[in-house]
């Protein structure tokens, strides 16, 4: 209920960014966000319907979208899993006018950062929006520098663990979203 309220309030010149931290699963073909209070007994009743989420995102007024998912990591006592081919392609298919942020590819699991209290992509995510993804110095960080930034650094600290994990994007706008 929060969201349906909180995404209407987005006028057309506002941007409306969504970052979701926890697990994904799949079920039935459809994937559920599983947040913190998600029961692993009922994940279709707990979790909540990433088809949900994408109609909620669309039916809000702003014109700049960003989702921000970092799913399926391992660590809070949930079964580590990654991302299915099924919930692949549902993000893949909602992606449309909107930027998409992911943190593994769908064979991958999301990795955390114990010593920093974050997964890793979370980490290199707020490193990234605090100025260090700006890669022409231009003040601003648009979603493509912070793709990039997410994405190098991602890679390269899970290579450096005896690790893969692939930061993906996905967008559908005309220019830049800052």
């Amino acid at each position: 209920r929060y969201l349906t309220s909180h995404f209407a309030l987005a006028g057309e010149n506002d941007l409306l960014l969504v970052y979701f931290a926890g697990h994904g699963e799949t079920v039935d073909g459809q994937l559920q966000l599983l947040p913190r209070d998600a029961t692993a007994v009922d994940v279709a009743a707990s979790g909540f319907a990433f088809s949900k989420l994408d109609d909620l995102l669309s039916r809000s007024k702003a014109r700049k979208k960003v989702l921000l998912l970092d799913a399926c990591h391992s660590g809070t006592g949930r079964s580590r899993q990654s991302l299915s081919p099924e919930a692949i392609l549902e993000i893949e298919h909602a992606s449309e006018g909107k930027v998409v942020l992911v943190s593994c590819s769908a064979d991958e699991l999301s990795h955390e950062m114990p010593e920093e209290g974050h997964g890793a992509f979370t980490y290199f995510l707020l490193e990234g929006l605090r100025g260090r993804a700006d890669r022409d110095d231009s003040g601003f960080v648009s979603a493509s520098e912070l793709s990039f930034y997410t994405w190098d650094k991602t890679r390269r600290w899970a290579a450096g663990q005896g690790l893969k994990q692939t930061p993906w994007r996905m967008e559908t706008v005309a220019g830049e979203v800052i």
